[in-house]
């Protein structure tokens, strides 16, 4: 069920998700995103939820602007509301955005997270609910810690390159977003020109070759266009020399 923002909220998960980070800011971390233990759950701000719920994010960590997945289910097999949440300096949960389960608890939210970096922990809130004269006591998700990443992108010529004769280029992003496009530049003149493309594996790589007919030196840059929000990036710079033909 597609979400629906808050009013008084960015519509994305922005400033929240960032400044509500509960550790030192980094700039390209590593690892899975990880849930912590229910004891470490802390209540929402009307009132003390247990764990009765899953979470999961795609992708794990997600890259500044990356459109993110959260989804996962209730123990409740109802429809119900539920909140995406995230912790804020002091340890409490702020509401971000508004969405609802499926009649078997499932539920899911689609976000575009905000710059900066940095560490934060994630929940999904499902208030207490009243469906006649049953009513259904508030639980939440099991919390999970994200990282929101800075990508990269770089550009070697790992052997000489020869007039005439096919080199090896290499162009590597960071984080790895397997099937991501991939173009291999050339700068001629003052024009960025693609001279190969291909997308980059499950290395976050991508391998080519080239073949220039004279000698001299030659500029290329790895380029990555937009991706499911996440910016284009290009790597710095690389000058080859090549040398003459034998």
């Amino acid at each position: 069920m597609s979400a629906r923002r808050l009013a008084t909220a960015p519509a994305l998960l922005l400033a929240t998700l960032l400044t509500a980070a509960t550790a030192t800011t980094v700039g390209v971390a590593t690892g899975a995103a990880q849930a912590e233990p229910a004891a470490r759950t802390a209540a929402p701000t009307s009132a003390r939820a247990d764990v009765g719920g899953s979470l999961a994010i795609t992708p794990a960590n997600p890259i500044e602007y990356e459109l993110t997945r959260f989804k996962g289910r209730m123990i409740t097999k109802l429809k119900r509301p539920v909140q995406l949440q995230v912790a804020t300096k002091k340890g409490a949960f702020k509401t971000v955005s508004l969405s609802g389960t499926n009649p078997n608890g499932r539920y899911s939210f689609r976000e575009i997270v905000q710059p900066r970096g940095g560490v934060t922990r994630v929940r999904v809130l499902a208030p207490r609910h009243r469906v006649g004269i049953t009513t259904y006591p508030a639980i939440t998700s099991a919390v999970v810690r994200i990282s929101v990443l800075t990508q990269a992108a770089a550009l070697s010529v790992p052997a000489p390159a020869t007039a005439g004769k096919p080199f090896t280029v290499i162009a590597n992003l960071t984080p790895v977003r397997e099937g991501r496009a991939v173009q291999v530049q050339r700068l001629d003149g003052s024009t960025w020109t693609t001279v190969a493309s291909g997308v980059e594996d499950a290395s976050g790589v991508f391998t080519t070759t080239l073949t220039e007919p004279t000698a001299g030196p030659r500029t290329y840059r790895t380029f990555a266009p937009v991706r499911r929000g996440a910016k284009a990036v290009t790597s710095d710079p690389f000058t080859v020399t090549v040398g003459p033909a034998a």
